[in-house]
């Protein structure tokens, strides 16, 4: 079924249109789709609609609130092996999901709610104990899923190659920020990164 919405024209197909449809469809509980089914954390399916995800847990139904969230897993493993190569490293300006400041303005730290609640946004704190932080944004910066690093009042975008001079409010002086490319094949790819 293709419904044509407030987002454009989203289909909702197999089981997701059963369980849509019984829920009132369009009209419904639900809303009209924002989007196609996705993948949310460990390999769930979601679609996300007007008023909620529409989650399937094997063979469970359940519908979360557009704010819950979670963190891509490219970005999970990213947070697992940092913590691996630099056992004792500071953490106090680690940040996944974004705060209320954040929530006021476009930002990868915010779920997106066309996206079953995706946060493509990591920070990693400066602090690593034991190894250079210029080196890990360098690192990050060759992975194909980042869309931009910011360190030291500079980013990195992928669309120009280079680092460039980063004049925003926030210098990211105290942490190291990635963000991954949009679009479901960088929202739920795995693999493991090269930290060096």
């Amino acid at each position: 079924m293709l419904y044509d919405g407030p987002d454009g024209v989203h289909p909702v197909v197999g089981t997701f249109d059963a369980e849509h449809r019984a829920r009132g469809g369009g009209g419904g509980s639900l809303g009209y789709p924002l989007g196609p089914v996705s993948m949310r954390g460990a390999g769930n399916q979601c679609q996300s609609f007007e008023r909620g995800h529409l989650v399937r847990l094997s063979d469970q139904w359940i519908v979360s609130p557009h704010g819950s969230w979670f963190l891509a897993p490219a970005l999970a493993e990213l947070r697992t092996q940092i913590n691996q190569a630099f056992p004792g490293r500071d953490k106090t300006t680690d940040g996944t999901v974004g705060d209320l400041a954040h929530q006021a303005r476009v930002s990868d730290h915010n779920p997106d709610r066309t996206a079953c609640g995706v946060v493509r946004a990591f920070d990693i704190d400066k602090d690593l104990r034991t190894g250079d932080p210029q080196v890990l944004a360098e690192a990050l910066t060759k992975d194909p899923r980042v869309a931009y690093v910011i360190f030291r009042s500079r980013i990195y975008l992928r669309t120009a190659g280079a680092w460039r001079p980063y004049t925003g409010s926030n210098p990211h002086d105290s942490h190291i920020h990635v963000s991954l490319r949009h679009g479901v094949a960088y929202d739920h790819a795995v693999g493991s990164w090269a930290l060096s």
